[in-house]
């Protein structure tokens, strides 16, 4: 079932996994064992909820009601009506679904009445162990120990795949969730998740539809049950996937996923397995775990419970506790082997938000610091803070107050900071010299503009060739980063592409020289001296014969790259805003038809440029900026945090409401409120 979590290789089955000799202070460990921990280290225990409301409660009165009457119109298979009512007995399942409907109750009965549908016909309670043993040959998935918290212990390891897409890989991984499940102590109702895709690699690919398959049971059937996932050794292909998924993932469900984590910061070092810095040595042997984990949930070879009728001690009292909790939504699923395209990879579906109240209504989904308890939990929450400039830092040519002492502050933190800009009429060099007027420490490793990550996609991405050339429509940034990438070009601000055309005198464009058949890209930014000649050549070049096809070395004509540094329809400064990039390259994209590649902000390859040279757990990461549609969808689209400040283009209006398209996860007046932290 780990071949879901990514395009994996096979390893052969092996019963005897080595671990290593010495745990991270190069103590020496304890003897290795092939003994698996099915209790909690002392003192870890789930931490204590809030009481219901009386409304909490009548809302799961109402909930279970629905569902008992449900299951009573028609007869489960005989042998799964015992469990199933176990099932419905469970009181924490209530809250469960009651937190992923965000408080609505009649969706909550939809989503369980479809899991109630779901469960009879796939049995999960009682799969037979002997049916899916063949799974678990290699350790590819492996229930052991508890986190701080008292939460089991999944290890998942895509690069001990042994089997190709089954309906057997889909049961193998419910039958482990299930197993999880059972050893699960009183109070406590998720379970945590190790991926470790160390060994992994790209060579295939999983059938979609079985991907589809298990990311519908996961996210659909086993709600609210993720406590924490932990993604460890991250391999290079599938950084892309995690960057398109987290988008999608709410605050609440992107704080419990971690990337390359310090493991011992959430569990017990004797039940944390070596190869993460514990002390727990564990070696992998199939007999011993799949013995014992059958024993220790009272499991028959037939799947049936060696009690008939009565899932193991431990078990029984976990079901029968109610765990209060407030119903805000604390928890999410998590959609192991969703595909996109034909990559399969790990895929997160939040459970619920933290936007809606426990009676359903609709709340504020931002927050709205305006206090010193607000600035400082912002500032421990958060290591990486990747800024906006203008309308940001400064306007025009004022730095905000307040922004130099915050920086500053940020650093003396041990803080991390990017600059992210659109701004395309300046090189990385020249913004150094803007910073350094406005008092603000920068280095050139920290400044990302759009005039840069085009230069570089083009370079690195595109493997344009070194005797191609770019026509530029810009200013000398666009023009001296694609001159420290050792790219030609021309156009730009070339004297002969500044100058007005007599009125319908097309005569001095027809002709290789003016229109140049080694230009094999075309980059349209921010330009100041636009003109008809520049659009006229650009066009020329966009819509020549064969302009959609490669751009070959060694060869003139055919294909020719659009790219614009970035699509802002304004940017603010001194008296504006003004029209920005996005609006001067318009007549070009109406005229040529031609849909481009937009490297700046909110598009990914600007976050590709970034995640390319900086290495940061998206978690702990987040965007401050002005634009809600290019910032805030910005850290959107790269599944990191957001603030909005109110010194540049959008306003509070905008993400008031229900029709707010895009709204941030934190509000601020100004970046320089936070010099009120000490």
């Amino acid at each position: 079932m780990s071949r879901f979590l990514g395009r994996l290789s096979r390893t052969p089955s092996t019963h005897s996994i080595k671990s290593n000799q010495s745990d991270a202070n190069g103590e020496p460990l304890p003897p290795k064992t092939s003994q698996i921990l099915t209790t909690p280290a002392p003192g870890c225990v789930p931490k204590p909820r809030d009481p219901l409301t009386p409304e909490q409660e009548a809302k799961l009165a109402e909930l279970e009601k629905y569902a008992r009457s449900v299951a009573s119109q028609t007869a489960p298979p005989a042998d799964y009506e015992v469990w199933e009512q176990k099932w419905l007995g469970e009181h924490n399942l209530y809250q469960r679904y009651l937190r992923a409907a965000k408080g609505d109750v009649e969706n909550a009965k939809k989503r369980i009445k479809s899991t109630l549908e779901w469960r009879r016909e796939f049995r999960p309670e009682i799969i037979a162990p002997a049916s899916i043993a063949h799974e678990a040959e290699t350790g590819k998935q492996i229930v052991s120990g508890f986190d701080k918290d008292g939460r089991p212990l999944i290890y998942l390891r895509p690069a001990r795949e042994n089997t190709t897409p089954s309906n057997d890989q889909v049961r193998y991984l419910v039958y482990t969730l299930e197993r999880a499940i059972d050893l699960m102590p009183e109070g406590v109702e998720n379970y945590a998740i190790v991926i470790d895709y160390r060994g992994a690699t790209s060579q295939s690919n999983p059938s979609l539809s079985t991907a589809r398959a298990v990311a519908n049971i996961l996210q659909n059937h086993y709600v609210e049950r993720l406590g924490r996932a932990f993604v460890m050794n991250v391999p290079w292909f599938l950084n892309a996937f995690f960057t398109a998924i987290t988008p999608f993932l709410d605050p609440i469900t992107k704080e419990k996923i971690r990337f390359n984590a310090n493991l011992a910061e959430f569990v017990p070092a004797e039940q944390l397995d070596v190869e993460f810095g514990g002390r727990y040595n564990y070696e992998w042997d199939f007999d011993v775990y799949w013995k014992t984990l059958t024993e220790q949930c009272g499991i028959a070879e037939d799947g049936s419970r060696k009690q008939a009728g009565a899932k193991p001690a431990a078990v029984d009292k976990h079901a029968d506790a109610i765990a209060a909790t407030q119903l805000t939504g604390d928890g999410a699923t998590v959609g192991l082997g969703a595909a996109a395209g034909t990559t399969a990879a790990l895929a997160v579906a939040a459970g619920s938000t933290g936007a809606v109240s426990a009676n359903g209504a609709k709340t504020t989904a931002y927050k709205y610091l305006q206090e010193l308890a607000d600035y400082e939990e912002l500032l421990g929450k958060y290591d990486t803070f990747l800024f906006d400039c203008d309308g940001v830092l400064w306007s025009g040519d004022e730095t905000i107050a307040g922004v130099v002492s915050v920086l500053q502050k940020l650093r003396a933190r041990g803080k991390s900071v990017i600059f992210v800009t659109n701004n395309a009429s300046k090189s990385r060099a020249t913004y150094l010299k803007k910073f350094a007027g406005m008092n603000i420490e920068a280095s050139l490793d920290e400044v990302f503009s759009s005039s840069y990550a085009s230069a570089v996609y083009l370079k690195k991405v595109l493997n344009f060739p070194a005797d191609r050339k770019v026509y530029v429509i810009g200013m000398h940034g666009i023009e001296e980063e694609l001159d420290a990438e050792g790219i030609l070009h021309c156009g730009g601000t070339d004297e002969e592409d500044n100058k007005f055309l007599p009125a319908l005198d097309f005569t001095s464009l027809q002709n290789d020289e003016a229109i140049d058949p080694k230009v094999g890209a075309v980059v349209c930014g921010f330009d100041m001296h636009m003109s008809y000649i520049k659009i006229a050549k650009a066009f020329k070049h966009l819509t020549r014969a064969g302009c959609e096809g490669d751009v070959e070395a060694g060869k003139e004509g055919g294909g020719c790259h659009f790219i614009l540094t970035n699509d802002d329809s304004t940017f603010p400064a001194k008296g504006g805003p003004w029209p920005g990039a996005g609006s001067l390259s318009a007549p070009l994209v109406f005229s040529t038809k031609r849909t481009p590649t937009i490297v700046g902000k909110p598009h990914k390859p600007m976050l590709d440029c970034i995640i390319a040279t900086k290495q940061f757990d998206p978690a702990r990461a987040i965007m401050v900026g002005d634009r809600l549609n290019t910032d805030i969808e910005f850290a959107k689209a790269g599944g990191i945090a957001s603030m909005l400040v109110l010194t540049g283009i959008s306003t509070r209006d905008e993400i008031e409401g229900d029709d707010a398209k895009t709204v941030p996860d934190y509000l601020i007046n100004s970046l320089g409120d936070l010099d009120a932290v000490p």
